[in-house]
């Protein structure tokens, strides 16, 4: 059901430029050279999201600022500088996304010609901006961090969305997240829901997204940085940007060794199996005209070009052609 050809890889940037358009810039052009699918950024109009003093998430005071709306304030973007993205992405080759935090900056997307809406975990409730958006009639990301079971079924059965175009990205809104509170568990009850699945992946490693690959992730999402010591709420939990092709790698490599269900050997694999095999080998000396029995026969190393131990009922009471030395591999060309 998956309508992207492969796992689609999101590299979140969301406010990681810091209000700065040389840094979104710049931090595109490394999730392109990466291998990313796609950037996410987050379009904020700080008087639509939250009240002026809105105390900030405990995450969130690592941006040294002393209220959302300050900090919100300092770290947005405008219209304009998105749609100055929005085209360079294009000019990069690589999806362009911005989650939108309420209903105005919604439909600036939808009339820049954005295809895919991402739904951030804090509006997973907020049925005004779901109703905008769905009306759009497009790619709807739903992320569900800080919601209950019923709180998802609740918004998927108000989207009331064609399976194929609603992804539901399971989401633990703890930044970073310890790999022992990822709940990857869960991923499995949300895939009996019937539609897309994937992951919004806050911990520091690989581990747990290389781990939602093997359990049928449709979207892997991952916040990059260009520092994680920069200042702002989520450079910390974020992949330096000198990780993030090892990342894009990591997950591709895992991706097609799952798809691949004959066993193959590999290349190295094929040369070990001549030396860590076993072949027939002579016990002892064995004269010209002895007859091969198990006490006279034992399986050694290498394998080389010799019978292969699993067949070697078949040589029983045959007789040796010519002498063969101890230790010493014995071909079926030996036997008569």
């Amino acid at each position: 059901m998956n309508t992207f050809k492969r796992t689609f890889l999101i590299a979140e940037i969301g406010v990681n430029h810091n209000g700065n358009l040389k840094r979104a810039f710049k931090l595109v052009k490394i999730a392109k050279n990466a291998g990313f699918d796609a950037v996410k950024f987050q379009t904020i109009i700080p008087q639509n999201l939250c009240i002026i003093n809105a105390p900030l998430a405990n995450y969130q005071k690592r941006s040294k600022f002393k209220d959302q709306f300050k900090m919100l304030k300092k770290i947005s973007l405008t219209f304009t500088d998105f749609k100055k993205l929005h085209k360079y992405c294009k000019t990069q080759k690589i999806t362009f996304i911005s989650t939108p935090f309420d209903i105005d900056s919604a439909v600036f997307l939808n009339n820049l010609g954005q295809k895919i809406f991402k739904i951030s975990s804090g509006d997973l409730d907020n049925f005004l901006l779901l109703k905008k958006i769905k009306s759009f009639n497009k790619k709807i990301i739903l992320s569900t961090g800080m919601s209950k079971f019923k709180e998802i079924l609740k918004a998927v059965k108000f989207l009331k969305y064609n399976k194929k175009k609603l992804f539901i990205l399971h989401c633990v809104s703890d930044y970073p997240t310890a790999l022992k509170d990822t709940n990857l568990g869960f991923f499995n009850k949300l895939k009996k829901l019937g539609y897309n699945v994937g992951f919004s992946d806050h911990t520091l490693g690989f581990e747990a997204s290389a781990c939602t690959i093997a359990m049928g992730a449709n979207i892997i999402e991952k916040h990059i940085t260009l520092k994680k010591t920069d200042t702002g709420p989520d450079h910390f939990c974020s992949l330096e940007a000198k990780d993030c092709k090892n990342f894009v790698d990591t997950i591709r490599a895992l991706e097609n060794s799952i798809s691949r269900q004959k066993k193959q050997l590999t290349t190295q694999e094929k040369l070990t199996r001549l030396v860590a095999r076993k072949s027939i080998y002579s016990k002892f000396d064995l004269p010209k005209n002895t007859l091969i029995n198990e006490n006279n026969i034992i399986a050694l190393r290498p394998k080389l070009n010799g019978i292969s131990p699993s067949e070697f009922s078949k040589y029983l009471k045959k007789r040796t052609r010519k002498f063969v030395p101890k230790n010493s591999l014995i071909l079926k060309k030996y036997l008569i």
